[in-house]
């Protein structure tokens, strides 16, 4: 983990496990020492032709990478699409997964073989409350100043409090997808 107070919240979780300071392109393993890679919600943000070397030098022969996007539901719904069209003034701040721009490194190199897809999918019951606090996590949300991020929100809250299908609920159904 590169990020210094991920790291802590991760320790302070978690005191069993050994927490490293990294990134892709920098992985503080020896050389040939793992059998699989995880990475979850993340390899957009990497560079990623050199973690893809970083990544190939950890595997041992015949590892494994597994890339996990998990998608809450939240902007592929209803209602939600009113959500993610208003974000689109604000995702050029950070990479993109929907982009696919990280599937070219895969396609330049002759390690990994091709990208295989699974998408799993579930229901769960969301609140108006947490739908706000997923947009609020978002980085590109997250590091606008105080005063235009707090407006975004409330034109989310708002979204949520006349939409047809949210309006009035304490609860809102959203399907979920693990890729």
């Amino acid at each position: 983990e590169p990020v210094s107070s991920m790291r802590d919240v991760l320790v302070k979780n978690l005191p069993q496990v050994e927490v490293l300071a990294g990134n892709a392109e920098s992985i503080p393993l020896e050389d040939q020492s793992l059998d699989a890679v995880f990475v979850a919600n993340a390899f957009h943000w990497f560079d990623a032709p050199k973690a893809l070397a970083e990544i190939r030098r950890v595997l041992k022969i015949g590892g494994g990478l597994g890339l996990i996007w998990l998608n809450d539901g939240v902007f592929s719904s209803p209602w939600g699409k009113g959500i993610d069209q208003m974000l689109i003034p604000f995702e050029s701040l950070a990479p993109q997964r929907k982009s696919g721009v990280w599937r070219k490194a895969f396609d330049q190199s002759d390690f990994f073989s091709p990208l295989q897809e699974q998408q799993l999918r579930h229901e769960r019951e969301i609140t108006p409350d947490l739908v706000i606090d997923r947009v609020a996590s978002l980085s590109f949300i997250a590091v606008l100043q105080e005063t235009e991020n707090r407006a975004f929100l409330e034109r989310v809250k708002g979204l949520l409090e006349t939409h047809p299908l949210t309006a009035g609920r304490p609860t809102h159904k959203v399907e979920c997808t693990t890729d």
